[in-house]
């Protein structure tokens, strides 16, 4: 029988409460929370109900914890970025394995401390970078494996955050400001540069990019809206960020839904977007209780009272324009030359229609453009010789990051069950170049230079 891997979350947000705390329900043979630090109380109170703890492990924060006899197989850490390193290095030095949450450190000085301590410390340091387990991205290195577009030359990345998406993380939410959170590259891209190093499979040698918050301020606009969306805003009916139209209205939930949800989703989101008034009757009503991503993050109470209460008081409901400590690029483009001369553009915007990558990779037999959408996810191949292209995988909606939030906590209790190993922390050791690379291209952003890889140590 398989043993029941035992765990401490620190950090009860989207990811640790309603990500890895979810599974963790659904997988009782597999893992059992037996302790939970979160300075909110509401949120703790929840955590303490969900899980069934009783009150003398449940904490407010980490100092607590580490005080007590709790002693569990791994810790979950998923705090906010700038709150990674501290208790994880308490957690490694207690002799505990712990899950960390990427960006694993806000400073390259920081993630190479963990990696150090974890090594002589011989405890597994497993980290969030979860799209190394997507079929997907699986998928592109296998084609690539294959030789199907013979030796690579290029690669185009876009990753295209949407706009509210962006408006709500990047402007609203907990990575608004820089320097309190992480760098915009470092919070969204250490997933996108991982697994590019995996399809190039050599040395990144140097790194340029470009980039700047362009649109976001008072100087894009015609008119002084309120300090809140439901102040009484002139643009209410015609604004993409209208706060109401994201969190209460879904629009771009029903959005997504009519793109790529099964039949009966896609039919009443139409309805819906064309019939608004059609909410206040069965089944369309439903739509108002939709209690996932983003509505979960700005509220615990998922009526229509409790929302608004959220967009009047809480941080959501403020105007995107009027937000000082927003500091945020809203695109950066990002270019890398490896060492076997495949070179690499990356651009990061949060201007998108709709989320997800879009990607090409061109070789000299043919190329290969991937679609990882939240509506869906498609390859294609393209072979020079014969002049076709064929669809080659495709799957659909894509929430959890394509599947790969259940196939991390899959790949985790494999490894753990194995133990930890030197090729382990050989392995992990490479996937960290993935923010070396972010931590880079932010430093050539800012000092306007080409930066030779390595330099960094």
């Amino acid at each position: 029988m398989s043993k029941i891997i035992t765990t401490v979350i620190i950090g009860a947000g989207d990811r640790g409460k309603d990500t890895y705390g979810n599974y963790m329900l659904s997988f009782p043979d597999r893992f059992r929370v037996i302790g939970v630090v979160e300075p909110n109380s509401v949120r703790l109170s929840k955590m303490q109900l969900i899980h069934e703890l009783q009150s003398n492990s449940c904490f407010h924060n980490w100092d607590d914890f580490f005080k007590s006899s709790i002693k569990p197989d791994i810790i979950f850490i998923t705090t906010p970025d700038k709150y990674h390193f501290e208790p994880a290095m308490k957690a490694l030095n207690k002799g505990f394995h712990i899950f960390l949450e990427k960006p694993i450190a806000t400073t390259w000085k920081e993630c190479k401390t963990l990696l150090d301590t974890a090594e002589s410390n011989q405890r597994i340091l497993f980290t969030g970078l979860i799209f190394r387990h997507t079929d997907f991205f699986k998928k592109i290195i296998e084609v690539i494996e294959a030789d199907r577009i013979g030796k690579m030359i290029s690669i185009t990345w876009r990753e295209n955050v949407s706009y509210f998406h962006y408006s709500h993380s990047f402007i609203r939410g907990n990575w608004s400001n820089s320097v309190e959170s992480s760098p915009m590259i470092l919070a969204k891209c250490v997933h996108d540069f991982d697994v590019i190093n995996l399809i190039v499979k050599s040395k990144p040698s140097k790194i340029s990019s470009f980039g700047s918050l362009l649109y976001f301020n008072k100087g894009n606009l015609d008119f002084n809206p309120p300090d809140r969306c439901i102040d009484g805003c002139e643009n209410a009916k015609t604004c993409l960020y209208y706060a109401p139209r994201i969190y209460m209205d879904i629009v771009p939930m029903l959005h997504i839904a009519r793109k790529g949800g099964p039949i009966h989703e896609k039919i009443i989101s139409k309805l819906i977007l064309k019939f608004p008034g059609l909410k206040k009757f069965p089944p369309f009503n439903k739509v108002q209780q939709y209690k996932g991503w983003p509505v979960r993050v700005i509220t615990d109470d998922f009526t229509q009272n409790g929302r608004l209460n959220a967009l009047k008081n809480g941080p959501y409901g403020r105007c995107v324009y009027k937000i000082p400590e927003h500091d945020v690029i809203d695109h950066q483009n990002v270019t890398i030359e490896y060492s076997n001369k495949v070179t690499v553009n990356l651009l990061l915007h949060g201007h998108s229609p709709e989320e997800g990558r879009t990607i090409r990779i061109d070789g000299v037999k043919g190329s290969l453009e991937g679609e990882f959408m939240y509506s869906g996810e498609k390859i294609y191949l393209n072979n020079s010789y014969t002049g076709t292209k064929s669809l080659i995988y495709k799957r659909g909606l894509g929430f959890g990051h394509g599947g790969a939030d259940e196939r991390i906590m899959e790949d985790l209790y494999n490894q753990l069950e194995s133990g930890y190993s030197s090729d382990y922390m050989s392995n992990l050791r490479k996937a960290m170049e993935s923010h070396i690379l972010a931590f880079a291209a932010e430093q050539s952003r800012n000092e306007g230079k080409i930066i030779q890889l390595a330099d960094i140590e």
